[in-house]
This record gives C-alpha cells, structure tokens and sequence, in this order.
C-alpha cells in the first residue's frame, strides 16, 4: 500500500509576533486607574471584539475529528468529549524559547477534558492542547499539532501500523549525521525529493506493539499553500527500533 502524502499549511505551529511580543509595565497606580477604564470599555464592546484566532475553527474541526477516529465506535461519549471542545474558547499559545513547544499547535483550548481511555488502550485528554499517549498515563509531552494528527489518523498509516500511533517523546532536532539515512529513506518512501524539503523535528511514535519509529516534520524549500506559507508534513519512517 503507498503512503499518501498530507502536505499542507494549515495550523502553521509558529508563533504570531503580534500576540507574544507585547510586554506591558504598569505601576500600581496606573494599574488602578487602567483597570477601572478597561473594565468600563469592556462592558460596552460588542462579542465581535473579542474574535477568535483565524484559524480557530480549522483546529476545533481537526480536534474533534481526531476524537470520533480513536474513541472508535463510542460515539455517544466521543459526542460528549466534542460538546466540550466546540464549546471551548480558543486563544493563541503561549510565547516559548523551548524548541519541542515552538513546534506545538499556535493554538489553545480554554475548557479541559479529563484522561480517557481510548483506542488500542491509548490515553486521550485535552488539556490546553489534546494530549494523546500510549498509556492511560497521560505524559506532558503528549501534544499533537494539526500536521501530527493528520498522519497518525491517517487510514494508510493505520492500516501499515496495527493502531493510531502515539508520540512517545519530545520533539528535538534532527541529527544531520545519525539521522541522514533514515530520515532520507522516510522522505523517498514517500516519493519525495530530500533536496526539495528541510527537517524541521523529530519525534518518537510507538504502537500498541511496542514498535517505536521516529516521525519527521518537514517543510518544501519552496512550494507554499493557500495561505501563501511553505507547505509541511509530518512522515512515518518504515524503519522499527
């Protein structure tokens, strides 16, 4: 069976220099006075003040869609989990310097969902991000982004692997020497140029056989999406631990 390709720029996980650049210092009595204006200007301001992020609804959809793959045939409490993140506000990230959260979804969920047990006996939270863990121990390190959640649930990989394989690592970068082989086979086993893309991270998945392979975020060196962003993708090595 051939690996599909899933390129896309969508969820772009990167920081919006609007939203995290702004640093603000007041003295406690400018503080004060500032509070009561807001406070007052607030209550005036019409909801549409207060938009969500653009791309808020592309995440929400690509969220609840990755609850209704691993909650399986349960669908009465997939329902219930996507009841509670349709309705959730969503804001940017969190401005970070950490290399593995710079590769985080940009965006955030205000409501949480406690840790469930989910397919192949997987953990599945959200908590500021959907977290998804091989165990129902749910790990911190747990988060995928957009381009992380179209490969894992996607109905070939599935089909390759046994299950909806789940991060087991953080994201770090790649070793262009102890990485230059595999990280090149994965690319052409995708019947992919590795002249034409950069690796951007690499993280362990592993599956409810114990089977670990690394999965390799990539960017094109030049072709972009509809949003005018170079296009990206996350793909599977073929090569087990």
């Amino acid at each position: 069976m051939e690996k599909e390709l899933l390129l896309s720029d969508e969820m772009y996980p990167q920081q919006p220099a609007n939203r995290t650049s702004e640093r603000l210092t007041f003295g406690r009595r400018d503080f004060v006075k500032t509070a009561a204006v807001v406070g007052t200007a607030l209550a005036l301001m019409p909801k549409s003040v207060f938009a969500e992020p653009a791309e808020a609804g592309i995440w929400r959809d690509r969220v609840t869609g990755f609850v209704g793959r691993v909650f399986e045939r349960d669908y009465a409490r997939a329902e219930r989990i996507n009841a509670v993140i349709r309705s959730s506000r969503i804001d940017y990230a969190t401005a970070t310097s950490v290399f593995h959260w710079f590769y985080a979804a940009p965006l955030v969920f205000s409501s949480a969902v406690d840790p469930q047990t989910v397919i192949c006996g997987h953990g599945f939270e959200v908590r500021r991000y959907p977290l998804y863990s091989l165990t129902a121990q749910i790990q911190s390190f747990s988060d995928l982004n957009a381009y992380e959640i179209r490969r894992v649930t996607n109905e070939r990989e599935i089909a390759l692997l046994g299950c909806v394989v789940a991060p087991t690592g953080y994201r770090t970068p790649v070793d262009e020497s102890r990485d230059h082989t595999d990280y090149q086979n994965t690319l052409r086993s995708y019947r992919l140029d590795p002249n034409q893309f950069r690796p951007l991270n690499k993280r362990v998945y592993t599956g409810t056989n114990n089977r670990s392979r690394y999965g390799y975020e990539i960017q094109h060196n030049t072709d972009v999406g509809r949003g005018g962003k170079p296009l990206r993708d996350v793909l599977l090595s073929d090569r087990d631990w």
